[in-house]
């Protein structure tokens, strides 16, 4: 499925967490690139020549050393850019990347605030899809169980082609989540007394929709109501890798909203992979493999 890899790496746990994540999910016969962003860590006033020049080599020194550790027959790119975020993006862009991969972030939630979290920051107007690797993600780690996020989008439905062609190389089973978001209500509006009743019935109803579609004919099939962030998240636990889509202009309570991968980015118990919605990858979907209701 992804022929053309890019990795974000730092010298640091992370980075390796990202070339461990990659060669589980990219296969054979790729085409890896290590990236190393440097210049986000320059201090205001040090960007004469001079840092620049030791910058960039302590950069070089960072790839060849992570490329022989890894083993990796791949090349090896640096980029000068203040933000690791846009310089990875950049990197996927010039190289056609169809899949970057990065580590989670490290940052506390402080530092997160004041430093920008940078695996997010990937997330956001990536030219292709992104896979995050989780903190201490081991090499010896297995891809047995993958899930995905649905909600009959084309980036979900994206989702399960890779997830099927994923499973198939790996000897994986694939199971399918849909949740039947709660949309927000307007302010201090009180819950109406069959509020969970109405809940309960649109979940059977969509357990009973999404049992009838092809698409996801042999997959095991989970419908819940609540928080789609939430869900997929505690569901993340019991995964190896988790599918999601993301669009950055979802509407209210869509599964697949930027705000839902953005979370799932810094709290998903497992690796996850995230899929941009393109013209060249979403297939067409008719009108039976709608959303989810929304209650």
């Amino acid at each position: 499925m992804f022929k053309n890899v890019v990795v974000g790496v730092d010298g640091r746990q992370g980075g390796r967490d990202a070339i461990a994540l990659a060669q589980h999910v990219a296969g054979p016969d790729v085409q890896v690139t290590l990236v190393n962003v440097f210049g986000s860590t320059l201090l205001p006033g040090r960007t004469s020549g001079l840092f620049l020049a030791g910058a960039s080599e302590e950069s070089e020194r960072i790839l060849v050393r992570e490329h022989e550790d890894s083993g990796l027959d791949a090349d090896m790119v640096t980029i000068l850019d203040l933000s690791v975020g846009s310089g990875l993006q950049s990197a996927a862009g010039r190289r056609h990347a169809d899949l970057l991969v990065v580590g989670a972030s490290r940052h506390g939630a402080v530092s997160r605030h004041l430093l920008g979290d940078d695996t997010v920051s990937t997330l956001s107007g990536a030219p292709c899809a992104v896979a995050i690797a989780p903190v201490n993600y081991s090499p010896d780690s297995q891809i047995r169980q993958i899930g995905v996020g649905y909600d009959g989008s084309p980036e979900s439905q994206l989702g399960l082609i890779v997830a099927r062609s994923l499973a198939e190389r790996l000897q994986a089973s694939v199971g399918v989540l849909a949740v039947v978001a709660m949309t927000l209500r307007p302010y201090a509006e009180s819950i109406p007394e069959n509020w969970y009743e109405e809940a309960r019935k649109a979940v059977d109803a969509e357990r009973k929709r999404l049992s009838k579609l092809s698409v996801l004919e042999g997959l095991s099939q989970q419908v819940v109501d609540g928080d789609p962030a939430d869900r997929l998240q505690t569901w993340s636990e019991q995964l190896d890798l988790l599918i999601v889509g993301s669009r950055s202009q979802g509407p209210i309570g869509r599964l697949l909203s930027g705000s839902t991968a953005r979370h799932l980015a810094r709290t998903a118990g497992c690796p996850l992979l995230v899929l941009p919605r393109s013209a060249e990858l979403t297939p067409s979907i008719g009108d039976e493999d709608r959303a989810p209701a929304q209650v």
